[in-house]
C-alpha cells in the first residue's frame, strides 16, 4: 500500500513538473543492483523492458566498487531497483531514477534476524518485489498495464507450481530430517523455505563474530548433519571459523553458491536450480552417500549437480569462452 501511494504521488509530480509519461513505442528501462533483482524485473517486464544489472553474475555486492558507467547507466534509467545496504548504494543516492529499495516493501517481508541480505531466496519476498515492480511499471507505462498485471500473474502462478515441485524434493531426498549450521546468515530464507532445519548460524548481518559466537556454533555444530558456508564466503572470517569448526566436532562442510549465473532466464528456472542443487548435496550427506566416518571434508557444490539444466548451462559457457 505504501508503494502505490508513493507511486500515485510521484506520477502527481510529474504531471506538475510538465514530465510526460512513456509513449506506447518506448521500452521502460531498468537498473538493478544485482542479478536475482534482473531476473524478477525481466519476468514482469518482459519485452517492453530493457533491464541493466550493475553488479556481475557470481559477485560479491558487498565487495563490489562502482564505476563512472554504473552511474551513468542509472541516470539514463527509469527505474533503479536495490534490495539490500550495500555501502556502493550511497554513491547513487540522487539519482533522478524512480527508485524501488528495501524500506518501500520490507514490512510484509520474512527477513530473519533483520538481515536484509539475500531475502529473494524466500519466493514469498520475491512475490511483494515483484508486486512493486508491477505497480511503478504500470505507472509510468499505461498501454503495458495489462500486459505487466498478466505477467505478474503468470509469476505468481509459477512459484505455486514451484512450491509444489519443491514439497516432492523434499519428501523425496528427506529434508525434514536434515539440520545444517550456517556459516552466515544469508541463506537462512532459502532453508526456511525448504524446510531444512537451522541448528544454529555463526555470523549474522555483517557484524564481527565475537568468541562467545564461536562457542555458541561449535556447540550447535555438533547437533548438525552439514555445516554449509556460502561459495563466497569460504575465504573470509566466517567461512575459516567454520571450517575450524569442523574439524574440530567432525561434522562435514560444504559451500553453496545461492547467487545466479547469469544465464537463468526466469526467477522460477534459478530457484529450481539451486533448491535441487541443494536438495541432493544435502541428501548425499544425510543418507550416507559419503563417509563421516574419515576426517571432516570439503564438498564444493557450485549450482546443482550435473542435471540437463546445468549441463546446458556448462555447454553455454563453454561456447562463451571458445570464441
Amino acid at each position: 500500500m505504501r508503494v502505490v501511494i508513493l507511486l500515485m504521488l510521484s506520477i502527481l509530480l510529474m504531471d506538475m513538473c510538465g514530465i510526460s509519461l512513456l509513449s506506447a513505442y518506448d521500452r521502460v528501462r531498468v537498473t538493478v543492483t544485482i542479478e536475482p533483482l534482473a531476473l524478477i524485473v525481466k519476468d514482469i517486464g518482459g519485452d517492453r523492458v530493457d533491464v541493466y544489472t550493475i553488479v556481475p553474475a557470481y559477485t560479491n555486492p558487498h565487495v563490489y566498487a562502482p564505476k563512472p558507467e554504473d552511474r551513468s547507466l542509472i541516470e539514463n534509467s527509469d527505474i533503479f531497483v536495490c534490495i539490500g545496504r550495500e555501502e556502493f548504494l550511497g554513491y547513487f543516492e540522487d539519482a533522478p531514477a524512480i527508485k524501488l529499495e528495501l524500506d518501500d516493501w520490507s514490512s510484509g517481508m520474512y527477513i530473519p534476524g533483520g538481515n536484509p541480505h539475500y531475502v529473494w531466496l524466500f519466493p514469498p519476498n520475491a512475490v511483494i518485489i515483484a508486486e512493486a515492480i508491477y505497480t511503478v511499471l504500470s505507472s509510468i507505462d499505461h498501454d503495458g498495464r495489462n500486459y505487466y498485471r498478466h505477467r505478474f500473474e503468470q509469476f505468481k502462478q509459477s512459484l505455486v507450481d514451484v512450491a509444489r515441485w519443491v514439497e516432492a524434493c523434499k519428501r523425496t531426498y528427506r529434508l525434514s530430517e536434515v539440520r545444517v549450521a550456517l556459516a552466515g546468515s544469508h541463506m537462512e530464507p532459502l532453508m526456511e523455505y525448504l524446510g531444512i532445519e537451522v541448528t544454529g548460524i555463526l555470523m549474522r548481518g555483517e557484524r564481527m563474530v565475537a568468541p562467545r559466537d564461536i562457542v555458541e556454533f561449535r556447540g550447535s555444530a555438533k547437533s548438525a548433519d552439514i555445516i554449509l558456508v556460502h561459495l563466497l564466503e569460504y575465504e573470509l572470517d566466517e567461512g575459516r571459523i567454520a571450517s575450524e569448526v569442523s574439524k574440530e566436532v567432525g561434522v562435514p562442510i560444504m559451500t553453496f553458491n545461492p547467487l545466479p549465473l547469469g544465464y537463468e532466464s526466469s526467477y522460477t528456472e534459478y530457484l529450481r536450480i539451486i533448491s535441487y542443487g541443494l536438495s541432493v548435496s544435502l541428501a548425499n550427506v544425510k543418507l550416507g552417500y559419503q563417509n563421516r566416518a574419515a576426517s571432516p571434508m570439503l564438498c564444493i557444490v557450485a549450482v546443482a549437480p550435473l542435471t540437463m539444466v546445468s549441463i546446458f548451462l556448462l555447454l553455454l559457457l563453454h561456447r562463451k569462452y571458445r570464441r
